[in-house]
């Protein structure tokens, strides 16, 4: 009589490593992962997976294929070294709308503490969370102030890159949202217009404004921008 097989007995033997690298190279590819990272997730030598990637190994157990096949990017994420990770999206985007108006990463590096370029250079879409509190602690701090440096201003607007006043503290972490365009100004606008151009005629400073209207200056701005009111942020930066 046959005996029955168990499921780990589909698990032996070889295979072609075709699926294998194709998974590999795709999450390189859309989650900026490293071979080191997909190896840890799925409990496989580093060197496997290398070679399997470069095409030098052809073929594969099943039982390897299968470990690789099962790595999803939350794996990874969860496998990153036991650090906690947080997607790099929003701080990638601090990062600019702070060189957009003035602030070199050298400064912004010094003021919160962590190294900048290794974030901005780093391929995977993850930074660690202490990093991104950081970026973002120091981010609301100098958003709403220029910076020192008009020649990181200049080469932050060849790159591209958006100042504070296209991001809305709310979505700035979300991938899916655009940066904030400008909007016909709807009536419950209005009371904001009004509020902030008598607090500008009265003397007040953005800390004050900030103060009385209960929100954080950068947000204030943005809405403002959004409306196409810049004549009343000019006018608030300048009485301060």
């Amino acid at each position: 009589m046959a005996s029955s097989s168990s499921p780990s007995q589909w698990l032996r033997g070889e295979t072609e490593a075709t699926r294998a690298r194709a998974h590999i190279t795709e999450l390189v590819r859309s989650q900026k992962a490293s071979l080191r990272s997909i190896s840890r997730a799925a409990g496989v030598s580093s060197a496997v997976v290398q070679q399997i990637h470069s095409g030098r190994q052809g073929k594969v157990s099943r039982h390897c294929e299968r470990l690789i096949l099962d790595v999803t990017p939350e794996r990874i994420l969860q496998t990153a070294g036991g650090r906690n990770f947080v997607p790099k999206t929003g701080t990638l985007r601090r990062l600019e709308a702070l060189q957009a108006i003035g602030w070199p990463l050298a400064c912004i590096s010094e003021i919160a503490g962590v190294n900048t370029e290794d974030i901005r250079r780093s391929r995977g879409p993850w930074v660690q969370a202490a990093q991104a509190a950081a970026i973002g602690v120091t981010y609301v701090r100098l958003s709403d102030r220029r910076g020192p440096s008009s020649r990181t201003s200049i080469r932050a607007a060849k790159l591209g890159y958006l100042g504070p006043i296209h991001w809305d503290d709310d979505t700035i972490d979300n991938a899916t949202v655009s940066p904030l365009e400008m909007l016909p100004q709807p009536r419950n606008a209005e009371a904001l217009v009004e509020d902030v151009d008598f607090l500008i005629r009265t003397g007040r400073s953005l800390h004050e404004i900030s103060e009385r209207l209960g929100r954080p200056w950068p947000t204030i701005a943005r809405r403002l921008y959004r409306y196409g009111r810049h004549e009343l942020i000019a006018k608030a930066v300048q009485a301060s």
